[in-house]
């Protein structure tokens, strides 16, 4: 009795005016507002509700508060036809139910039960089975004297308890088979699951450590299915067990599922390196940073290694002689030792060593005194030096970056918007995975009033960082600049929606949406025109100038559910789709929120698929856009069929291919998600 009370109180009675509803922004504090005018506590305004309501449907359409009940429907809400399919729907329904569960109940997935792997735990204690227990018998012994507790050995019987506890109570843990051996009689769906399955065991052992299992467990996941994850986690099993030939074949098998998968690259580096492969492992590690230029990981290996060469190229060899008698005949022993006397030591001063044979790392190397007096680089120092300038070229290119970046927006503010595009797309010719220039350039395109080009680089943005504010906003403007008011509220909404504090984007709405209705106002009618027909016809024929009939424009959802269910009846498809071209998009929620099911679905589809589309295009999208806004919409999608959906996906497809400005194919795209 006291939440009506406390509702009150958080809301003042000066927060229940027109004003102050049209200035708030605030979504939580309406919400509370409209509870307190539903109510009837302050008094019944009907005029202020509605306001209210309007306000919070700006905001976020889906909003908990705005949600209508609806009473459940019973036979007596369909007619005789109707009902009867309803039921037959049911009815077959269950008996595809029952038969998939006997077919379940009659094939196992694992054909056998020693198959099946078991619970892993390595680390932990397994329980014997009841079967192999083996009942001890506590044998009773009478008191020792003290001359024999004098020669009891306390220490062996104590480590003779250790070594059985431990025998009895931590076995071996059973291994684990690499291969499922009944993968043949599931699906390919099931195989996806249990591969997923056998993936995670396998995560899990490696992050405890018991990389032999990771192992295992990833060889039953990719016996299942093959996926680029598993050869991945694999080959990082392997290099913890350094077991290099079989973590590089792995991979190579990622390579070939995904060429451009930067883990395989990192890891086939890491693999090259303990290979002794030095250059190959360079070529990944550049391969990477081609990819990604600020990849730490590579850039710190890479750094690495070249260090390593460093040292090695500044440390040369000491050539120490040593004097012996005559009576060897004048040899000479020459001790290579490491030192710190130049590139290959002091050999150019020394003629007597001008066919000296030392180890190189590739066998026996002839160092003649031509090459060293020539002062030839010794072997690596050419791909040291290639690597030096990847580096180089690398740190040039972040910071020309930046420079082109400052530059651009000092350009930007002192108002010179061409030369700032162009600054930015050099930027982005550097890094064209950017999102922050997209939207700078966009922003220039705006001032410029080149909004297709904005427009286009918002779309660039958006796929980059799909909750990216100021991409929707400056889409917004590109749309309202091309006079497509439609799309502008969209953006804008989904502004509101990420951060309902843009007093910005809140006002242009509120522009945009005075626009659409000074564009299409409620009171415009259409003339039509009325033909005789003979007494004998049923219903008046109502029909346009060119012939093609006519369905006058529905007022609400009775008149167009009664228009609706008259075309399904004669499957008239061309009735339809002037119904659906009547009638504005964002009323086709409301229109359509009390009856749609699997059958109107599909005959609107074919509707907009075979009349609409290639008339009406914008109209299409519009429709579709706002039609997933309808709240049975959800449950509908789950119970179409296979025919339904091929028929979704042709119209999706088909609207693929027009070519408009209205929409581009990343918005086919996601809108195509949410049906599919």
């Amino acid at each position: 009795m006291s939440a009506p009370d406390s509702s009150c109180r958080s809301v003042p009675v000066e927060h229940l005016d027109y004003s102050f509803i049209q200035s708030c922004s605030d979504l939580k504090h309406l919400e509370q507002i409209l509870r307190v005018l539903r109510s009837g506590q302050e008094g019944f305004y009907p005029h202020l509700i509605e306001f209210c309501e309007r306000h919070i449907e700006k905001l976020d359409p889906k909003s908990r508060v705005l949600r209508k009940e609806n009473r459940a429907a019973t036979a007596s809400c369909f007619s005789t036809e109707e009902w009867r399919n309803i039921s037959e729907e049911l009815q077959m329904w269950e008996r595809n139910i029952r038969t998939d569960e006997a077919e379940l109940k009659r094939s196992a997935i694992f054909s056998d039960a020693g198959n099946v792997p078991p619970v892993r735990s390595s680390n932990g204690l397994v329980q014997r089975s009841s079967s192999a227990t083996v009942k001890t018998v506590r044998e009773s012994c009478g008191p020792r004297s003290y001359r024999d507790w004098d020669r009891f050995d306390v220490e062996a019987v104590v480590s003779k308890m250790d070594e059985s506890h431990t025998n009895t109570l931590r076995p071996d843990p059973p291994s684990v088979q690499q291969t499922v051996s009944s993968s043949s009689a599931l699906t390919a769906q099931e195989k996806d699951v249990l591969a997923r399955r056998e993936k995670d065991k396998g995560n899990e052992a490696f992050r405890s450590g018991d990389y032999e299992e990771a192992v295992a467990y990833y060889s039953r996941s990719l016996s299942l299915a093959s996926s680029a994850a598993a050869f991945n986690n694999r080959a990082q099993a392997h290099i913890r067990l350094q077991r290099w030939s079989a973590a590089l074949s792995d991979c190579e098998a990622v390579l070939q599922l995904e060429p451009g998968n930067v883990k395989a690259l990192l890891r086939r580096s890491t693999v090259h390196k303990h290979l002794g492969h030095l250059q190959e492992s360079h070529d990944d590690l550049r391969a990477v940073l081609m990819m990604e230029p600020h990849n730490t990981t590579a850039l710190k290996l890479l750094t690495e290694e070249t260090e390593q060469h460093q040292e090695r190229r500044s440390t040369g060899r000491k050539i120490v002689i040593q004097e012996v008698d005559e009576d060897d005949e004048d040899r000479q022993k020459w001790d290579v030792s490491e030192g710190e006397s130049g590139i290959m030591g002091n050999t150019n001063k020394t003629p007597s060593c001008s066919n000296l044979q030392t180890d190189g790392p590739n066998g026996l190397t002839d160092i003649s005194s031509d090459d060293t007096q020539a002062g030839a680089p010794p072997p690596g120092h050419a791909h040291l030096k290639n690597e030096e300038n990847t580096l180089l070229e690398i740190r040039e290119a972040a910071a020309e970056f930046e420079r082109l970046k400052d530059e651009g927006s000092g350009l930007f503010r002192s108002g010179c918007y061409q030369d700032a595009a162009e600054r930015y797309t050099e930027c982005l010719q550097l890094k064209p995975h950017e999102c922050a220039v997209y939207t700078n350039r966009a922003l220039c395109y705006i001032k410029l009033q080149r909004f297709t080009e904005a427009r286009q680089d918002c779309d660039s943005a958006l796929q980059l960082q799909p909750t990216n504010k100021k991409a929707f906003y400056r889409r917004a403007l590109a749309n309202q600049g091309l006079k497509d008011y439609l799309a502008c509220r969209s953006d804008l909404q989904q502004v509101l929606r990420l951060d309902a504090s843009v007093t910005e984007a809140e006002q242009l709405l509120m522009e945009v949406t005075h626009l659409m209705k000074d564009r299409h106002p409620s009171g415009a009618r259409r003339s039509v025109h009325i033909t005789e027909v003979d007494d004998d016809e049923d219903e008046d024929q109502v029909s346009s100038a060119d012939g093609r009939s006519i369905i006058p424009q529905p007022c609400n959802a009775y008149e167009f559910g009664q228009a609706l269910n008259a075309a399904r009846s004669q499957d008239d498809l061309l009735t339809c789709a002037e119904l659906l071209r009547s009638v504005a998009s964002d009323h086709l929620p409301r229109f359509m929120g009390s009856q749609l099911d699997t059958h109107t679905l599909s005959f609107v589809t074919r509707a907009l698929n075979t009349h609409l589309l290639h008339t009406h295009p914008e109209l299409v999208y519009t429709h579709l856009q706002q039609l997933h806004n309808t709240h049975r919409l959800t449950m509908v999608l789950m119970m179409l069929g296979r025919d339904e959906r091929s028929q979704l996906s042709q119209l999706f497809q088909n609207l693929r291919s027009v070519q408009t400005e209205a929409f581009s194919q990343n918005d086919i795209t996601n809108l195509a998600n949410k049906y599919l």
